[in-house]
């Protein structure tokens, strides 16, 4: 039968929800990166999770399928997300 191991949820390992020591700022400086999953996002975008809620793209980071958003979110604070998984929707 299939794997339902929950591989590829997007939890927020450890407790990574402060934003601090969570490497570079490479995002932060220019214009829109796809996530590869026709989802274009950028630093000030509004998004929403399903877990999480609503929340605030603060930098994006990387290339796809590795392309990571650090997020936000007003219920839960700020995760860094790794947007293959995640299935974040811009509103």
């Amino acid at each position: 039968m299939g794997d339902s191991g929950g591989a590829g949820r997007c939890t927020g390992k450890g407790d990574s929800s402060t934003g601090t020591g969570m490497g570079s700022s490479t995002g932060m400086g220019g214009g829109a990166i796809s996530t590869g999953i026709n989802l274009v996002l950028e630093p000030g975008d509004r998004v929403t999770h399903e877990r999480f809620g609503e929340g605030e793209v603060i930098s994006v980071e990387g290339e796809s399928p590795n392309t990571t958003a650090l997020v936000n979110f007003k219920s839960s604070g700020t995760r860094k997300l790794l947007l293959r998984f995640a299935k974040l929707k811009r509103i």
